[in-house]
């Protein structure tokens, strides 16, 4: 389940107990709900087994897109689907957080190391199908084959950036002082 507003609409059930009236979402949302609130995604929630609901049209798929279920209730599969999306939270959490970690680091060399002219960032792109992107630490540092980048994290995995912290914080500032020489330390 990828998309936002799926995720969204589980989550807001979870939140109210478990059970919830689609049609009332706004009220019960206390106005967080900033997407359309429209009935076809509830009864897709539920044609999916993600949420369950006693409304026999909606159960027997003669779903409608302007008719909400009445009550939708969380299914185990849509507790999963919240688990699931909730630990993908926390990873976007934690690789936001070494993100910024190794932010920090690159302008703290760089005042170190001007010369070297650090800067953080990745290679490839968003794609439809997901991140397709490699994380670098680039600098202005010439040698045989361009210049000095360090990294090639892969963006999809969700621990790289610990990864490539871990790596910046113990070896980047020696392998800086070797190249940029001992008067800046």
């Amino acid at each position: 389940m990828k998309s936002k507003r799926s995720r969204l609409c589980l989550c807001i059930v979870e939140d109210n107990g478990g059970s919830l009236d689609p049609s009332k979402l706004e009220v019960i949302s206390g106005g967080k709900y900033d997407e359309t609130n429209e009935p076809y995604i509830w009864n897709f929630l539920v044609r999916n087994g993600l949420l369950s609901t006693p409304d026999k049209m909606t159960r027997q798929r003669e779903w409608s897109n302007t008719v909400f279920p009445s009550l939708v209730e969380l299914t185990a599969k849509g507790e999963a689907a919240i688990c699931e999306f909730r630990k993908e939270q926390l990873q976007d959490i934690k690789r936001r957080e070494y993100r910024e970690k190794i932010e920090a680091l690159v302008e703290e060399l760089n005042k170190k190391f001007p010369e070297a002219g650090l800067s953080f960032g990745y290679l490839g792109n968003y794609e439809r199908w997901g991140d397709d992107t490699s994380w670098y630490i680039f600098s202005e540092i010439k040698h045989s084959e361009g210049r000095l980048k360090w990294g090639g994290y892969p963006g999809r995995r969700s621990d790289c950036m610990e990864k490539m912290y871990n790596w910046a914080w113990m070896e980047l500032e020696t392998r800086l002082t070797n190249i940029c020489g001992g008067s800046n330390v």
